[in-house]
Protein backbone atom coordinates (compact mmCIF):
# COMPACT_ATOMS: atom_id res chain seq x y z
CA UNK A 1 0.00 0.00 0.00
CA UNK A 2 2.44 2.82 1.28
CA UNK A 3 4.84 1.83 -2.49
CA UNK A 4 1.51 1.74 -4.55
CA UNK A 5 -0.53 4.31 -2.75
CA UNK A 6 2.63 7.10 -2.73
CA UNK A 7 0.63 10.33 -4.43
CA UNK A 8 -1.83 12.69 -3.02
CA UNK A 9 -3.50 12.50 -7.04
CA UNK A 10 -4.09 9.36 -6.31
CA UNK A 11 -5.92 9.59 -2.83
CA UNK A 12 -8.04 12.51 -3.89
CA UNK A 13 -9.49 10.39 -7.17
CA UNK A 14 -9.94 7.16 -6.06
CA UNK A 15 -8.61 5.89 -1.82
CA UNK A 16 -10.35 8.54 -0.46
CA UNK A 17 -14.01 6.49 -1.28
CA UNK A 18 -12.99 3.89 0.92
CA UNK A 19 -12.52 2.83 4.77
CA UNK A 20 -9.16 1.73 5.43
CA UNK A 21 -9.73 -0.77 8.44
CA UNK A 22 -6.30 -2.08 10.12
CA UNK A 23 -7.15 -5.63 11.08
CA UNK A 24 -5.61 -8.46 12.92
CA UNK A 25 -6.66 -12.12 13.29
CA UNK A 26 -6.90 -13.09 16.67
CA UNK A 27 -6.48 -16.97 16.17
CA UNK A 28 -5.40 -19.37 14.08
CA UNK A 29 -7.96 -22.07 12.41
CA UNK A 30 -7.40 -23.85 9.74
CA UNK A 31 -10.79 -25.33 9.54
CA UNK A 32 -12.82 -22.60 10.21
CA UNK A 33 -14.67 -21.41 13.42
CA UNK A 34 -17.76 -22.81 14.94
CA UNK A 35 -20.79 -23.32 12.27
CA UNK A 36 -22.98 -20.41 12.70
CA UNK A 37 -26.90 -21.72 14.28
CA UNK A 38 -29.27 -21.56 11.68
CA UNK A 39 -32.07 -20.23 13.87
CA UNK A 40 -29.69 -17.34 14.90
CA UNK A 41 -28.52 -17.07 10.75
CA UNK A 42 -32.51 -16.92 10.13
CA UNK A 43 -33.43 -14.63 12.82
CA UNK A 44 -30.02 -12.20 11.76
CA UNK A 45 -31.83 -12.40 8.00
CA UNK A 46 -35.35 -11.75 9.03
CA UNK A 47 -34.22 -8.35 10.92
CA UNK A 48 -32.32 -6.73 7.44
CA UNK A 49 -35.57 -7.82 5.73
CA UNK A 50 -37.62 -6.12 8.27
CA UNK A 51 -35.14 -3.23 7.82
CA UNK A 52 -35.50 -3.20 4.02
CA UNK A 53 -39.50 -3.29 4.13
CA UNK A 54 -39.38 -0.20 6.33
CA UNK A 55 -37.19 1.51 4.38
CA UNK A 56 -38.80 0.64 1.36
CA UNK A 57 -42.36 1.83 2.95
CA UNK A 58 -40.81 5.06 3.59
CA UNK A 59 -39.12 6.70 0.75
CA UNK A 60 -37.55 10.27 1.18
CA UNK A 61 -35.08 12.04 2.47
CA UNK A 62 -33.60 10.49 6.32
CA UNK A 63 -32.78 13.52 8.20
CA UNK A 64 -31.15 13.50 11.46
CA UNK A 65 -33.17 14.81 15.01
CA UNK A 66 -32.15 17.23 17.14
CA UNK A 67 -29.72 15.25 19.24
CA UNK A 68 -28.05 14.04 16.30
CA UNK A 69 -27.71 17.64 14.45
CA UNK A 70 -26.84 19.26 17.57
CA UNK A 71 -23.80 16.20 17.89
CA UNK A 72 -23.36 16.55 13.95
CA UNK A 73 -22.66 20.71 14.47
CA UNK A 74 -20.18 19.93 17.26
CA UNK A 75 -18.52 17.50 15.36
CA UNK A 76 -17.98 18.73 11.84
CA UNK A 77 -15.68 21.26 11.97
CA UNK A 78 -12.92 18.81 12.79
CA UNK A 79 -13.96 16.07 10.88
CA UNK A 80 -14.59 18.75 7.71
CA UNK A 81 -10.62 20.33 8.85
CA UNK A 82 -7.95 20.04 5.90
CA UNK A 83 -4.88 18.12 6.84
CA UNK A 84 -1.94 18.47 4.34
CA UNK A 85 -0.36 15.62 2.78
CA UNK A 86 -1.17 11.66 1.73
CA UNK A 87 -3.44 11.86 5.13
CA UNK A 88 -4.91 14.40 4.29
CA UNK A 89 -5.76 13.20 0.42
CA UNK A 90 -7.05 10.15 1.95
CA UNK A 91 -9.12 11.37 4.76
CA UNK A 92 -10.76 14.32 2.94
CA UNK A 93 -13.79 12.31 2.96
CA UNK A 94 -14.22 12.17 6.83
CA UNK A 95 -17.65 14.15 6.35
CA UNK A 96 -19.12 12.25 3.73
CA UNK A 97 -18.22 8.92 5.46
CA UNK A 98 -19.54 9.48 8.79
CA UNK A 99 -23.30 10.59 7.49
CA UNK A 100 -23.48 7.51 4.98
CA UNK A 101 -22.46 5.36 7.90
CA UNK A 102 -24.94 7.04 10.40
CA UNK A 103 -27.73 6.52 7.64
CA UNK A 104 -26.88 2.90 7.45
CA UNK A 105 -27.14 2.54 10.72
CA UNK A 106 -30.54 4.54 10.92
CA UNK A 107 -31.62 2.36 8.64
CA UNK A 108 -30.47 -0.76 9.79
CA UNK A 109 -32.21 -0.11 13.35
CA UNK A 110 -35.82 0.38 11.07
CA UNK A 111 -35.62 4.11 12.48
CA UNK A 112 -37.49 7.33 10.63
CA UNK A 113 -34.43 9.74 11.36
CA UNK A 114 -30.58 9.40 12.40
CA UNK A 115 -30.65 9.80 15.76
CA UNK A 116 -27.71 10.61 18.14
CA UNK A 117 -26.63 6.76 18.98
CA UNK A 118 -26.30 6.03 15.19
CA UNK A 119 -24.57 9.18 14.99
CA UNK A 120 -22.24 8.17 17.46
CA UNK A 121 -21.50 4.24 16.47
CA UNK A 122 -20.90 6.11 12.57
CA UNK A 123 -18.30 8.46 14.27
CA UNK A 124 -16.41 5.65 16.49
CA UNK A 125 -16.09 3.43 13.18
CA UNK A 126 -14.94 6.73 11.42
CA UNK A 127 -12.17 7.10 13.76
CA UNK A 128 -10.76 4.15 13.57
CA UNK A 129 -11.06 4.23 9.94
CA UNK A 130 -8.97 7.14 10.57
CA UNK A 131 -6.27 5.87 12.82
CA UNK A 132 -5.66 2.87 10.69
CA UNK A 133 -4.98 5.29 7.74
CA UNK A 134 -2.21 6.98 9.98
CA UNK A 135 -0.69 3.40 11.04
CA UNK A 136 -0.24 2.32 7.59
CA UNK A 137 0.81 5.63 5.87
CA UNK A 138 1.79 7.84 8.93
CA UNK A 139 3.87 11.21 8.09
CA UNK A 140 3.76 10.48 4.19
CA UNK A 141 3.69 13.43 1.73
CA UNK A 142 1.92 11.78 -1.09
CA UNK A 143 5.23 13.71 -2.41
CA UNK A 144 7.80 11.00 -2.48
CA UNK A 145 10.45 13.40 -2.84
CA UNK A 146 9.29 15.47 0.06
CA UNK A 147 9.26 12.43 1.83
CA UNK A 148 12.51 11.32 0.72
CA UNK A 149 14.15 14.43 2.17
CA UNK A 150 11.60 14.57 5.34
CA UNK A 151 12.74 10.96 6.43
CA UNK A 152 16.22 12.02 5.97
CA UNK A 153 15.99 14.68 8.02
CA UNK A 154 14.68 12.68 10.86
CA UNK A 155 17.77 10.83 11.12
CA UNK A 156 19.73 13.80 10.75
CA UNK A 157 19.79 16.07 14.30
CA UNK A 158 22.56 18.47 12.46
CA UNK A 159 20.53 19.01 9.22
CA UNK A 160 21.15 18.62 5.48
CA UNK A 161 23.00 21.22 2.95
CA UNK A 162 21.21 21.78 -0.40
CA UNK A 163 24.71 19.50 -1.55
CA UNK A 164 23.62 16.21 0.82
CA UNK A 165 19.85 16.71 0.05
CA UNK A 166 20.73 16.70 -3.76
CA UNK A 167 22.57 13.60 -2.85
CA UNK A 168 19.74 11.80 -1.60
CA UNK A 169 18.46 11.35 -5.23
CA UNK A 170 22.00 10.43 -6.61
CA UNK A 171 21.16 13.60 -9.01
CA UNK A 172 18.40 11.97 -9.85
CA UNK A 173 16.21 14.85 -9.60
CA UNK A 174 16.68 18.01 -11.26
CA UNK A 175 17.15 20.91 -9.26
CA UNK A 176 13.52 22.21 -9.49
CA UNK A 177 11.86 18.91 -8.50
CA UNK A 178 14.00 19.17 -5.45
CA UNK A 179 13.03 22.89 -4.78
CA UNK A 180 9.75 21.94 -5.13
CA UNK A 181 9.90 19.15 -2.56
CA UNK A 182 11.83 21.65 -0.08
CA UNK A 183 9.11 24.31 -0.78
CA UNK A 184 5.99 22.29 0.37
CA UNK A 185 8.05 20.80 3.49
CA UNK A 186 8.91 24.61 3.95
CA UNK A 187 5.13 25.66 3.33
CA UNK A 188 3.60 22.88 5.90
CA UNK A 189 6.46 24.56 8.82
CA UNK A 190 8.06 21.65 9.04
CA UNK A 191 11.63 22.34 7.78
CA UNK A 192 13.64 25.48 8.57
CA UNK A 193 16.43 26.77 6.24
CA UNK A 194 19.18 28.28 7.96
CA UNK A 195 22.62 30.27 5.75
CA UNK A 196 25.59 29.42 7.59
CA UNK A 197 28.56 31.81 6.43
CA UNK A 198 31.63 29.96 5.21
CA UNK A 199 34.56 31.08 3.58
CA UNK A 200 32.80 31.33 0.46
CA UNK A 201 29.06 31.40 -0.39
CA UNK A 202 27.38 31.13 2.74
CA UNK A 203 25.73 27.49 2.89
CA UNK A 204 22.05 26.94 3.50
CA UNK A 205 21.04 24.23 5.77
CA UNK A 206 17.73 22.39 6.12
CA UNK A 207 17.00 21.21 9.30
CA UNK A 208 13.25 19.77 10.96
CA UNK A 209 11.07 22.62 12.66
CA UNK A 210 10.44 20.41 15.50
CA UNK A 211 10.25 17.20 16.78
CA UNK A 212 8.37 14.58 14.15
CA UNK A 213 4.51 13.54 15.25
CA UNK A 214 4.74 10.23 16.49
CA UNK A 215 2.55 7.89 14.78
CA UNK A 216 2.87 3.74 14.80
CA UNK A 217 5.31 2.99 12.32
CA UNK A 218 3.13 0.23 9.94
CA UNK A 219 3.82 -3.18 10.83
CA UNK A 220 4.94 -3.14 14.40
CA UNK A 221 2.53 -4.91 15.79
CA UNK A 222 0.17 -1.78 17.10
CA UNK A 223 -3.03 -1.77 16.62
CA UNK A 224 -5.13 1.49 16.38
CA UNK A 225 -6.78 2.78 19.12
CA UNK A 226 -10.15 3.60 19.31
CA UNK A 227 -10.95 6.76 21.22
CA UNK A 228 -15.07 7.17 20.34
CA UNK A 229 -17.46 4.80 21.66
CA UNK A 230 -17.49 1.55 20.48
CA UNK A 231 -19.74 1.22 17.42
CA UNK A 232 -21.11 -2.69 18.96
CA UNK A 233 -22.45 -0.58 21.89
CA UNK A 234 -25.21 0.84 19.45
CA UNK A 235 -27.71 -0.86 17.50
Amino acid sequence: MRRELDRTEYANGLANRFLFVAVKRAQCLPFGGEMVDGAELTSIGGEVAKAATTARENPGRLDMDRQARELWVRTYPELSAGRRGLLGALTARAEAHAVRLATVYAILDGALAIQERHLLAALALWDYCDQSVQYVFGDAFGDPDADTIYNALRSAPAGLTGTDVRDLFRRHRSGTQVDRAVSALLRDGLVTVTSEPTSGRPVQRLRLAAPPRMLPAAGDGSPPRRTQPDPSAHR
